[in-house]
């Protein structure tokens, strides 16, 4: 009896190890690499905007299609930062910077946003949908991961 116990164990971890953990392993490899493009999209983008100080309704278009081509879907928000220089009367009259956040960047009446040196710009990506890899995680493990999100910011040289 213990011999057949045995052998139904044996076959259950050669399944597990051989079939299971490679289809696991290789829908993560795919969300990180995923991930890792977003990244670099995003990163690009700000560089883009930083150097020419100004956002155009093209950019941002670009920057859309760019990071939901990695196969997931995500919501974006690019959001511009105008630094002010505001005098603190309680604290003696010092002038502080202050960055106040203005409308989103897609207002421009002509479709171009121009950025003054020291604005910043933040670009939050959220992720909508659930992966494969996260898919696979929770069916199998029970493993609940959170969205992808990340925000990044660059101010304008």
């Amino acid at each position: 009896m213990t011999d057949a116990i045995s052998k139904v164990i044996g076959v259950l971890l050669a399944f597990v190890l051989l079939i299971l953990a490679p289809m696991t392993i290789s829908r993560m490899k795919d969300d990180m690499a995923a991930r890792r493009l977003v990244l670099n999209e995003v990163t690009a983008f700000i560089d883009k905007v930083t150097d020419k100080a100004s956002v155009t309704g093209a950019d941002v278009d670009d920057l859309m299609i760019g990071i939901n081509a990695h196969g997931g879907a995500f919501d974006v928000q690019v959001v511009r930062y105008v630094r002010v220089a505001v005098k603190d009367n309680t604290r003696g009259g010092e002038v502080r910077s202050i960055y106040y956040a203005t409308d989103d960047v897609f207002t421009a009446s002509d479709g171009v946003v121009y950025l003054n040196v020291s604005d910043a710009i933040r670009v939050r990506v959220e992720g909508i949908t659930k992966t494969k890899g996260q898919n696979l995680i929770q069916g199998l493990m029970r493993v609940s991961e959170r969205p992808f999100e990340f925000t990044l910011a660059g101010t304008v040289r």
